[in-house]
């Protein structure tokens, strides 16, 4: 076992590591001791793993580890995740300091972080203390200068202090706050943060001079807030944003001005507002869409053909059906560029025999999942134009497939793969 370099053991029993156990183990550089009993890591445990770069002890019953378990080794990532710690272990990583490039103290019981205490971790890279009971205090120094990402979702912070939304590091490209009771858009100062997660949260407004400092943002996450409009050049500052999540809010306008200035946006996540109010051209504008994820909003009779026709790249529509059929849904011809639809929603009950005559695709996915629809007639498969044809059925109530299968015999020129996946299909 001398030239071991890679030992797994997690999904294990083991309750404790001895001195002896790793012995002679001097080439090992990964270990995973993941998803065990371990309790207490001995002293000199590593003594022999002088070239250990990657270390997991998630899932653990850890609670602390002595100031020299890792004194011996070049650990460059260090995972602790959902162990029993209540205190940042601070003086066991001053031994890595110099070497330690990603940290994950997810899913633990610290309270509190000196962050300036912990400064000499310079080389940190990625950071997640995300799924703790953290409390940010008042003053403090943020000194990791090549930090790269920064997960604190999932802790009741509440609201930023100065220390970190005016001196995060310009290295910093991921921020994960979602879940942490923030209820303010958070304004950062002096930042190239290239995908920032607000969600879960209790924001209601997004102010145009908070999104000023974001003018390299690519993925921005404002799911499940309080937000109850999106206004017109509102969005104008973030030229590079290509994803864009504000499903799960009570926004009661989109209208044709709500996505201004976002050519080059290409994933949309608009399912679950609160609508009262939808524009037939409040799309047209996104001209770099590929991707929107939407309701069909039984109320303001949509005709998704026109709403979505001008939008010539777009590849995927998932909808989330509102209605029990989708009787007038598709208007018109979609776009040539469409290959996947998915259709998802438990009032769903029946689909029209024309209800996909408007896809002039060559090639389709489609995707008909967690619905009450209980059988689909061949003739809304043949009036498909496309000639590379993939259809899935996930959970839902179909209970016959006979007629499906005979579409292939009528048409010959077509290619079909159909995928079925139901508890109460027989």
């Amino acid at each position: 076992m001398a030239h071991l370099q890679t030992l797994t053991l997690a999904f294990n029993k083991i309750e404790n590591i001895d001195e002896t156990d790793l012995k002679g183990l001097k080439s090992m550089q990964i270990f995973d001791i993941s998803y065990n009993d371990i309790g207490q890591i001995e002293n000199n445990v590593f003594e022999d793993q002088r070239k250990l770069r990657i270390l997991s002890m998630a899932h653990n019953e850890l609670e602390n580890l002595s100031p020299d378990t890792f004194s011996t080794t070049v650990l460059e990532q260090l995972d602790l995740s959902f162990n029993h710690f209540e205190e940042f272990p601070e003086e066991a990583l001053v031994k890595v300091k110099d070497s330690l490039q990603l940290l994950s103290l997810t899913g633990n019981h610290i309270k509190s972080i000196n962050f300036s205490n912990i400064a000499t971790l310079q080389n940190l890279r990625h950071f997640s203390i995300s799924q703790n009971e953290l409390l940010l205090p008042d003053s403090s120094e943020f000194q990791w200068s090549k930090l790269i990402s920064l997960d604190l979702s999932d802790n009741p912070i509440a609201e930023l202090p100065t220390w970190i939304t005016n001196h995060l590091p310009r290295s910093l490209e991921m921020l994960n706050l979602a879940n942490t009771s923030l209820k303010e858009f958070p304004t950062l100062q002096a930042c190239n943060i290239l995908h920032l997660n607000l969600s879960n949260n209790a924001i209601q407004t997004v102010e145009s001079e908070a999104l000023h400092q974001l003018e390299q943002i690519k993925t921005l996450d404002i799911s499940n807030n309080l937000l109850s409009a999106t206004y017109g050049n509102i969005w104008s500052n973030l030229q590079q944003l290509k994803s864009l999540y504000l499903q799960n809010n009570p926004i009661q306008k989109l209208l044709n001005n709500s996505f201004m200035n976002m050519e080059r946006l290409e994933e949309l996540y608009i399912k679950n507002l609160d609508l009262q109010e939808i524009h037939q051209d409040t799309f047209h504008q996104l001209s770099g869409l590929k991707k929107i994820e939407m309701d069909t909003y039984t109320d303001h009779n949509i005709n998704l053909s026109q709403m979505l026709g001008k939008n010539q790249g777009i590849e995927e529509i998932h909808l989330h059906v509102q209605e029990n059929t989708m009787d007038g849904k598709f208007g018109g011809y979609l776009p040539k560029s469409l290959k996947v639809l998915i259709l998802e929603g438990e009032k769903l009950k029946h689909v029209e025999e024309s209800a996909f005559s408007y896809i002039q695709s060559e090639t389709l996915e489609l995707n008909i999942k967690n619905s009450n629809i209980t059988k689909l007639s061949e003739k809304v498969f043949n009036n498909l134009k496309v000639k590379n044809f993939t259809a899935s059925f996930i959970n839902n109530k179909l209970q016959k497939i006979k007629e499906l299968y005979a579409m292939e015999k009528e048409v010959s020129c077509k290619h079909y793969s159909v995928y079925f996946y139901s508890a109460s299909m027989s």
